[in-house]
C-alpha cells in the first residue's frame, strides 16, 4: 500500500508539468484505482486548492469512508517530510556479561528506534 501511495504521488507530480491540475489528479488517481489489489476497495479523492479553498478536483467525494484510512495519508506523507526520503531506522544489539566458549552469560539487549516492521 505505500509503494502504491508513492506512485500515485510520483504519477501526480510528474504530469502537473504538461496537463492541467484537475486532469493530473484524475489521471493519476484513475491509475491508482485501477491496481487489482483495488478490486474490492472503496475509494475516494477530494483535493482543495490551499489557497482559494475552492476544490480542484473529486472523485467519490460523498462516499464515507473510514477515518483511520485518511489518516493514514497524513501520518505517511509527515513521515517523508520530516524524516526525508533515505531515512532507514537503526536497531543496534548489545549484550551484558561475558562471552565464554562462545556461550553468552548474560543479556542480549535490543534498542530499537521504532521500525513499524519489526513484528
Amino acid at each position: 500500500m505505500k509503494k502504491l501511495l508513492f506512485l500515485f504521488l510520483i504519477f501526480a507530480w510528474v504530469d502537473a508539468h504538461t496537463q492541467t491540475v484537475n486532469s493530473v489528479f484524475n489521471s493519476a488517481f484513475t491509475k491508482f484505482a485501477s491496481d487489482p489489489d483495488f478490486k474490492h476497495a472503496t475509494i475516494s479523492l477530494f483535493v482543495l486548492n490551499a489557497t482559494t479553498g475552492e476544490p480542484v478536483t473529486e472523485v467519490n467525494a460523498q462516499t464515507g469512508l473510514a477515518p483511520a484510512s485518511t489518516q493514514k495519508v497524513i501520518t505517511a506523507a509527515t513521515a517523508y517530510a520530516l524524516l526525508g526520503r533515505n531515512y532507514s531506522y537503526k536497531t543496534t544489539l548489545g549484550y551484558t556479561g561475558k562471552i565464554e566458549n562462545g556461550v553468552l552469560n548474560g543479556d542480549i539487549i535490543i534498542k530499537g528506534s521504532g521500525d513499524p516492521t519489526l513484528g
